[in-house]
Formats: structure tokens, C-alpha cells, sequence
């Protein structure tokens, strides 16, 4: 029996780095307005740059790349997954997604620190084991991520981006 194949149905976003420019994009969208619109068609991006478009075009030196992410990172990138998966789907049904699901809850756009009180006025916060993330910080942390492997030279993983994202631990309460 012969595989049916059909034309691809993309709008000339043809390489990774075509669709991490569309990620870049709408990380300027993102920061104009912070909406809840903007924050969906950020992380859809993300989630599929990550786990579709590398792995099937991506050079074997982004792919490597993508493979070395230190676990906390990669823990960032299933939280993009897990925002991408259950804002498409009413309701997530998949097993596979439900174990691997890292997000343990999703704050309705709020102003929880100084930056969202002083700049960019109300945006989601995500909860996902130790850490909480404000769509900025989130952004921040992700598109660091996507420059590493796209455009940064060196191999080896950048320390700050580790340092940004311990910004976002929470703070045990003291008793």
C-alpha cells in the first residue's frame, strides 16, 4: 500500500529559524500588551519550535544543543508544553501529558510584583514545583533559551540563564 503524501500546508515558515523569528515576534506582541491572546500564541509557538521544528529540520548542532538543556530548563520548556497543551484542549485527556504535566496552577492575569506594577501592568503567573513565573519572567527564561541554541556560538549552557530562572524560586514560608 502506498503512503499518501500531500503538500505541506505551512505559510513559508520553512526552517527553525523561520519559526523562531515568528517566537520573537510574538515576544514583541507579548510585551505590548500582555494579554491573554498574546501569552496562548506565544507559548503554542514555543511548545512547537521545541518539539516539532528542531527535531525535524533543526541542524545536528541545534538538536544537540536542545538535547544538553540542563533539566531546570528543560522543566521550563514542559511547563510551555503543558500552557500550550491545555489552553488548545478543553480538557487534557492524554495520559502521556497528564505524567509528564509539570503546571500546577494558573493565576488569572494579576500584579504580583514590581516590575508588573511598575511596567507592564496585569499578566499571568504560572505555579510549577518550586517555582512561580510571571508570563514576563517565563518569556524571558524561554527566549533566552531559543538564542542559546539558535544563535550563541558556545556549546556549553549560559550560567545566567540558571541564575534568572533561581529568581522565580519560591520562598518556603517560615513558620
Amino acid at each position: 500500500m502506498t503512503k499518501l503524501i500531500k503538500p505541506p500546508t505551512r505559510f513559508s515558515l520553512e526552517t527553525c529559524q523561520d519559526m523562531y523569528e515568528k517566537l520573537k515576534w510574538e515576544a514583541q506582541r507579548l510585551e505590548n500588551g500582555w494579554s491573554v491572546y498574546d501569552s496562548f500564541n506565544f507559548v503554542v509557538t514555543a511548545h512547537h519550535l521545541y518539539l516539532d521544528w528542531i527535531e525535524n529540520c533543526g541542524s545536528s548542532e541545534i538538536i544537540e544543543k536542545k538535547l544538553s538543556l540542563p533539566e531546570s530548563a528543560k522543566m521550563v520548556m514542559q511547563t510551555i508544553i503543558d500552557l500550550s497543551n491545555g489552553n488548545k484542549h478543553w480538557q487534557m485527556t492524554n495520559e502521556n501529558s497528564l505524567k509528564r504535566q509539570v503546571v500546577t496552577k494558573v493565576y488569572e492575569p494579576v500584579i504580583w510584583d514590581w516590575h508588573a506594577f511598575y511596567v507592564t501592568g496585569p499578566m499571568v503567573y504560572v505555579d510549577c514545583g518550586d517555582y512561580r513565573f510571571s508570563m514576563g519572567a517565563l518569556m524571558d527564561q524561554v527566549l533566552g533559551y531559543f538564542k542559546w541554541i539558535f544563535e550563541d556560538g558556545d556549546i556549553d549552557f549560559p550560567p545566567e540563564l540558571q541564575s534568572q530562572l533561581e529568581e522565580c524560586r519560591i520562598c518556603p514560608v517560615k513558620s
